[in-house]
């Protein structure tokens, strides 16, 4: 489905002579790229608004879509189920941070969270195999990310911001627990 969505917008663009013939690959390449970042999020929003709480949904996502892109993990084969899989994962991620009543004790998950993330990233799976300068790099981003995630942590728990505390360090938990399963999967073999 997403190819022919990606081929159709190719070809609007070629007929109205925004790209030429021969970037075809590139272009497509590229919009299924953004088409694949895109969706999941907008998923994501909708069931916020629906839910009359964006800006919670927005502070879940945001440290989830960052770390999960350098940090890896748990990949399913098929985009279209994957990005299902995210929209309901985080709904579910949506639904308890309304339970979490404790934030302190969620906080400090989100720390060991962010500490595993470091130690373990990138957690490569057998669909996303990286280069081992792939590898450097994603590890120096996580790294950044949970240090600045972190001090946004500490920063809306010191404002007394209870409900963000929670929903971020949600949002730092979640692609720390995508990367076990490829770890006891591991471990397994």
């Amino acid at each position: 489905m997403s190819n022919r969505i990606v081929i159709r917008i190719a070809d609007w663009l070629i007929s109205h002579g925004e790209i030429n013939e021969e970037d075809r690959d590139l272009y497509q390449y590229a919009l299924k790229n953004l088409l694949h970042a895109i969706l999941p999020i907008s998923l994501s929003l909708i069931v916020g608004l629906l839910f009359h709480c964006p800006e919670r949904t927005l502070i879940i996502i945001l440290p989830f879509v960052c770390l999960r892109r350098f940090g890896g993990g748990f990949h399913l084969r098929n985009a279209w189920a994957c990005m299902f899989f995210s929209a309901i994962l985080i709904t579910d991620c949506l639904a308890i941070s309304f339970l979490i009543r404790n934030q302190e004790k969620v906080l400090v998950c989100a720390l060991f969270a962010g500490i595993s993330m470091i130690c373990l990233s990138p957690v490569q799976h057998l669909n996303k195999q990286l280069t081992k300068e792939e590898r450097k790099r994603c590890k120096r981003q996580v790294s950044f990310l949970v240090l600045f995630f972190s001090l946004l942590l500490a920063l809306f728990y010191s404002m007394g911001l209870k409900d963000e505390t929670v929903c971020l360090s949600i949002g730092m938990m979640l692609p720390a627990t995508l990367q076990y399963p490829v770890l006891i999967e591991r471990l397994v073999r």
